[in-house]
């Protein structure tokens, strides 16, 4: 299995993630003090579709590369590419909420829209059949703080640098959700 490579490292995901507006009103962790479980970082990988989509526009025949996250759905035009690896020592690996068939229905969808999106009505590429879907390991940076009491997260895309939207946020909590369902179905005594 493939995966993207991480390009953040963890002291600037805790720099990005732990700045906002209210941060001088946040408890820090005294330096050297590993009492205290909160805040935590830790990176996490979770299932992406690449989808890749052949497209022409006047003449010319291109591939567009989709990603749709595999537990939330969500789309994005993919062009790390060369950021692609080999498998790596992944302690932990999340399962896709979503199969191959409707990844590629988002994906193909998706594309329409964001062409159609396009200015103008020239140069609008049309979509054609699918060359290929992979599954490939994504990095998210997961900053785990407490807000009164309860627990609450942060996600940073481990690939770009950037804070993540809802949507990707709401599926790693599901995918918590589903680790925590499987173990406790594991740890269930056979009678």
């Amino acid at each position: 299995m493939k995966f993207v490579n991480s390009a953040v490292d963890r002291d600037r995901a805790l720099r990005a993630l732990e700045s906002g507006p209210l941060d001088f009103l946040r408890k820090r962790r005294a330096p050297g003090d590993d009492s205290a479980r909160f805040p935590y970082i830790e990176l996490l990988y979770l299932p992406t579709y690449l989808v890749t989509i052949r497209t022409t526009s006047r003449g010319q025949e291109k591939h567009a590369c989709c990603s749709v996250d595999g537990s939330s759905g969500s789309f994005a035009l993919f062009q790390m590419t060369d950021s692609l690896a080999e498998d790596v020592a992944i302690v932990e690996r999340f399962e896709p909420v979503l199969d191959e068939e409707e990844a590629e229905r988002v994906a193909r969808a998706q594309l329409v829209q964001t062409i159609l999106r396009r200015r103008g009505r020239s140069g609008k590429p049309l979509v054609h059949e699918t060359m290929k879907i992979e599954v490939v390991q994504y990095p998210y940076w997961v900053y785990y703080y407490q807000r009164g009491k309860f627990i609450d997260i942060k996600v940073l895309d481990a690939a770009t640098g950037q804070k993540t939207g809802q949507k990707i946020r709401m599926g790693i909590l599901d995918a918590f959700k589903r680790r925590e369902r499987a173990g406790a179905i594991e740890a269930r005594p056979v009678s």
